[in-house]
């Protein structure tokens, strides 16, 4: 192992690294936090409500500059354009 950090909340659900972050899904906070690799937070995104009680935010992947991710309430897959992130 060769680094390690809490990840945010009680249910975890998801990682993606952009080149520069580590991105990680939590489903009871429905937010989606950056850290760099010391564990530091660097963003916070706090997922707006769906038409469900959701978004209920599982699984997550960084491809062309957006994180992707599932709700697991809607089974739909939502993207969140990250500005100035690298592709």
């Amino acid at each position: 192992m060769l680094h390690q950090f809490p990840a945010p909340g009680n249910r975890p659900h998801g990682l993606a690294w952009d080149g520069e972050l580590l991105w990680v899904a939590e489903t009871t906070d429905r937010t989606i936090t950056g850290y760099t690799l010391d564990g530091a937070v660097r963003r916070r995104l706090a997922l707006e409500p769906g038409p469900a009680e959701g978004p209920d935010p599982h699984g997550l992947t960084f491809h062309d500059g957006e994180l992707w991710y599932c709700d697991a309430e809607t089974r739909l897959v939502g993207t969140i354009a990250l500005p100035g992130a690298s592709s």
